[in-house]
């Protein structure tokens, strides 16, 4: 278990504690997230701006008994301020304050990873690891030591700048031109850039308009641009530290206008010799309907209406006005926003191919008779607009007859 201050947090042995983020000093694997400056979002291995550095300190060893201190005071945020520390064990389980420093009582013999989370004032966050190894601590005779001699420090002198070797410079390839819809995806590809005599350690992508929002990865996933011209570059460094760049050019055209979701009639043969029927020109697109049996609903794929399709729709029998009222407080199939259908909603799924009943087969529950409409007859307002599914036609009748009820709602 470890411990801090009354709360308890367990951190399984050899646990590597793995959350989103950027930066590590020591060793772990960066993640980050931004928005890209052509106004998409990067999401796959991407960021967008500075990210923070998480710092969780060196690994140490120490021996039962002896407490121990977490301090990730050593981390950074190049344009910005740190505004939260989190120390998470293996289990999720966490502490948070504005404090980079946590303070541990003593722990068992094993080998223990505690993973840092800081967050900057713009909400990226970066992770950090570190390794604490207790061993155990046997007690000698006490032995009085001679008087230690101080060894000289030894400097160790910064590392030198290995300088790119003259014919080393890597090449860089963006990929070729692409274009694009609006909304749809932007995947960009530098997989193919490559380097004679080491290797490509780093990619970064941005908009020239933008340099300083980059995208890093080899291959990612920009979405969300706008309709617009975009010059993207590509800049690689190799493992000795040399550059090189490539440009392509992203075109983003409007999204075309939706076509129309007029169905056809579903007649499929031609009765006229000089082919000027629909059975001969085919307009508008297939019926397409998904049945429900769970819950007995027929769902209009085109027009995105869910209908009622159980016994009720082939046995109960009113007047105009309480249909409306019927449906209203219709619960089927968990949805309570049920309502009459218009005239052209009704119409709409007869089938003209089809006779006695006139309606698609994915229609279980159907009487060849006349069903109401919501849609009162312009000409009398005490007639109602109704349809007869023994042939597919419509008619009008007063609102007081008594007729069948196919209720209605829009799927959300």
């Amino acid at each position: 278990m470890l411990k801090t201050k009354n709360i308890l947090y367990p951190l399984t042995v050899a646990t590597i504690l793995a959350l989103s983020g950027c930066g590590s000093s020591s060793g772990a694997t960066d993640t980050q997230t931004r928005v890209n400056g052509a106004g998409g979002t990067q999401t796959t291995g991407s960021y967008i701006g500075q990210p923070p550095v998480a710092y969780a300190g060196e690994d140490i060893t120490v021996g039962t008994g002896q407490a121990v201190t977490l301090d990730g005071s050593g981390s950074s945020d190049p344009d910005g301020n740190l505004v939260s520390y989190e120390w998470r064990a293996s289990s999720g389980e966490g502490i948070k304050s504005a404090n980079p420093t946590l303070e541990l009582g003593s722990l068992p013999v094993g080998v223990y990873t505690a993973t840092l989370i800081v967050t900057d004032d713009q909400l990226n966050t970066a992770t950090d690891s570190m390794t604490i190894t207790v061993t155990e601590v046997t007690t000698p005779p006490a032995v009085t030591p001679p008087p230690a001699v101080k060894p000289p420090v030894a400097v160790t002198p910064p590392p030198a700048v290995k300088p790119p070797v003259a014919g080393s410079t890597p090449v860089s390839k963006a990929g070729a031109d692409q274009t694009i819809t609006e909304g749809d995806d932007l995947n960009l590809d530098g997989s193919a850039s490559t380097d004679s005599d080491g290797t490509i350690v780093k990619y970064e992508w941005y908009d020239i308009t933008n340099p300083t929002a980059t995208t890093l990865g080899a291959t990612v996933t920009i979405t969300g641009l706008a309709v617009g011209t975009y010059t993207i570059e590509l800049k690689v460094t190799d493992n000795d530290g040399a550059t090189a760049t490539d440009r392509m050019v992203v075109t983003v055209v409007a999204a075309p206008e939706p076509k129309s979701t007029l169905k056809k009639t579903g007649q499929t043969t031609s009765y006229d010799t000089n082919g000027k029927d629909d059975g001969a020109y085919q307009t508008g697109v297939p019926h397409s309907y998904t049945r429900d049996n769970s819950n007995d609903t027929v769902t209009d794929n085109i027009t995105g209406l869910m209908w009622q399709d159980d016994a009720d729709a082939k046995t109960i029998h009113k007047d105009w006005e309480d249909t409306g009222t019927y449906c209203a407080t219709l619960g089927l199939g968990g949805f309570s926003d049920w309502r009459l259908p218009t005239i052209d909603e009704l119409v709409y799924i007869t089938d003209k191919d089809k006779v006695d009943p006139a309606i698609d087969t994915a229609f279980a529950n159907v009487v060849s008779s006349y069903y109401w409409s919501s849609t009162t007859y312009a000409s009398n307002g005490s007639n109602v607009w109704i349809v007869y599914f023994e042939y597919g036609d419509d008619y009008y009748d007063v609102k007081s007859n008594s007729y069948y009820v196919r209720c209605v709602r829009v799927v959300q």
